[in-house]
């Protein structure tokens, strides 16, 4: 997945060098990034992911613990009813907002939730929350890739790309030499 952003990214930076694409469309395009970095960070790298998902067990359980008083400390308007996970057992990890020992350094963290999940004794709920979570904020910024790359590669603006996107159905790149498929056609 990290090559798959950063070939993005490349392609990305290498069109907004370019002259012959107008600075209107450039200046767009820049402040689209902009408004998903946020969502960048968490999806680039393996770390970043990594540390989403444990801030994100981190809300959940205080969520799942707090009081009305605790919830305005939070920032969260109500507090989480479903279980973090459903084993029997007290010092379970993902009940105490941490992620399980049994993640191995040397595995992406797709592996080590889908072998967590296959060795677990319960329903790890809240990961597969933030498995979800996660995979929101790829997909969008798979999609604010996608649209960008379109947009720069047809010299039109981000908003009309924006206006006729719908997921897989965007139009690839018209003629450019150096256009490469999109994602759905990379991840096949």
């Amino acid at each position: 997945m990290d090559q798959i952003f950063q070939q993005r990214s490349d392609r990305i930076a290498d069109k907004l060098e370019k002259e012959s694409i107008p600075v209107e469309i450039k200046l767009e395009a820049s402040d689209r990034l902009r408004e998903i970095r946020s969502d960048q960070r968490h999806v680039l790298t393996q770390e970043g992911r990594e540390t989403f998902v444990l801030q994100y067990l981190k809300g959940e359980a205080d969520r799942f613990k707090a009081d009305d008083e605790t919830l305005a400390d939070l920032d969260a308007e109500t507090p989480r009813s479903r279980p973090l996970c459903t084993c029997p057992d007290s010092g379970c990890a993902l009940k105490d907002g941490r992620l399980p020992a049994a993640f191995a350094e040397d595995k992406s963290l797709q592996r080590n939730i889908r072998e967590f999940r296959h060795n677990h004794l319960g329903d790890p709920i809240v990961l597969n929350d933030a498995e979800e979570k996660l995979d929101e904020k790829v997909e969008r910024v798979m999609s604010v890739y996608d649209i960008v790359l379109i947009a720069l590669s047809n010299k039109c603006s981000v908003s009309e790309v924006e206006a006729t996107h719908t997921g897989d159905d965007a139009d690839e790149p018209e003629s450019d030499s150096d256009t490469e498929p999109t994602a759905s056609a990379e991840a096949d």
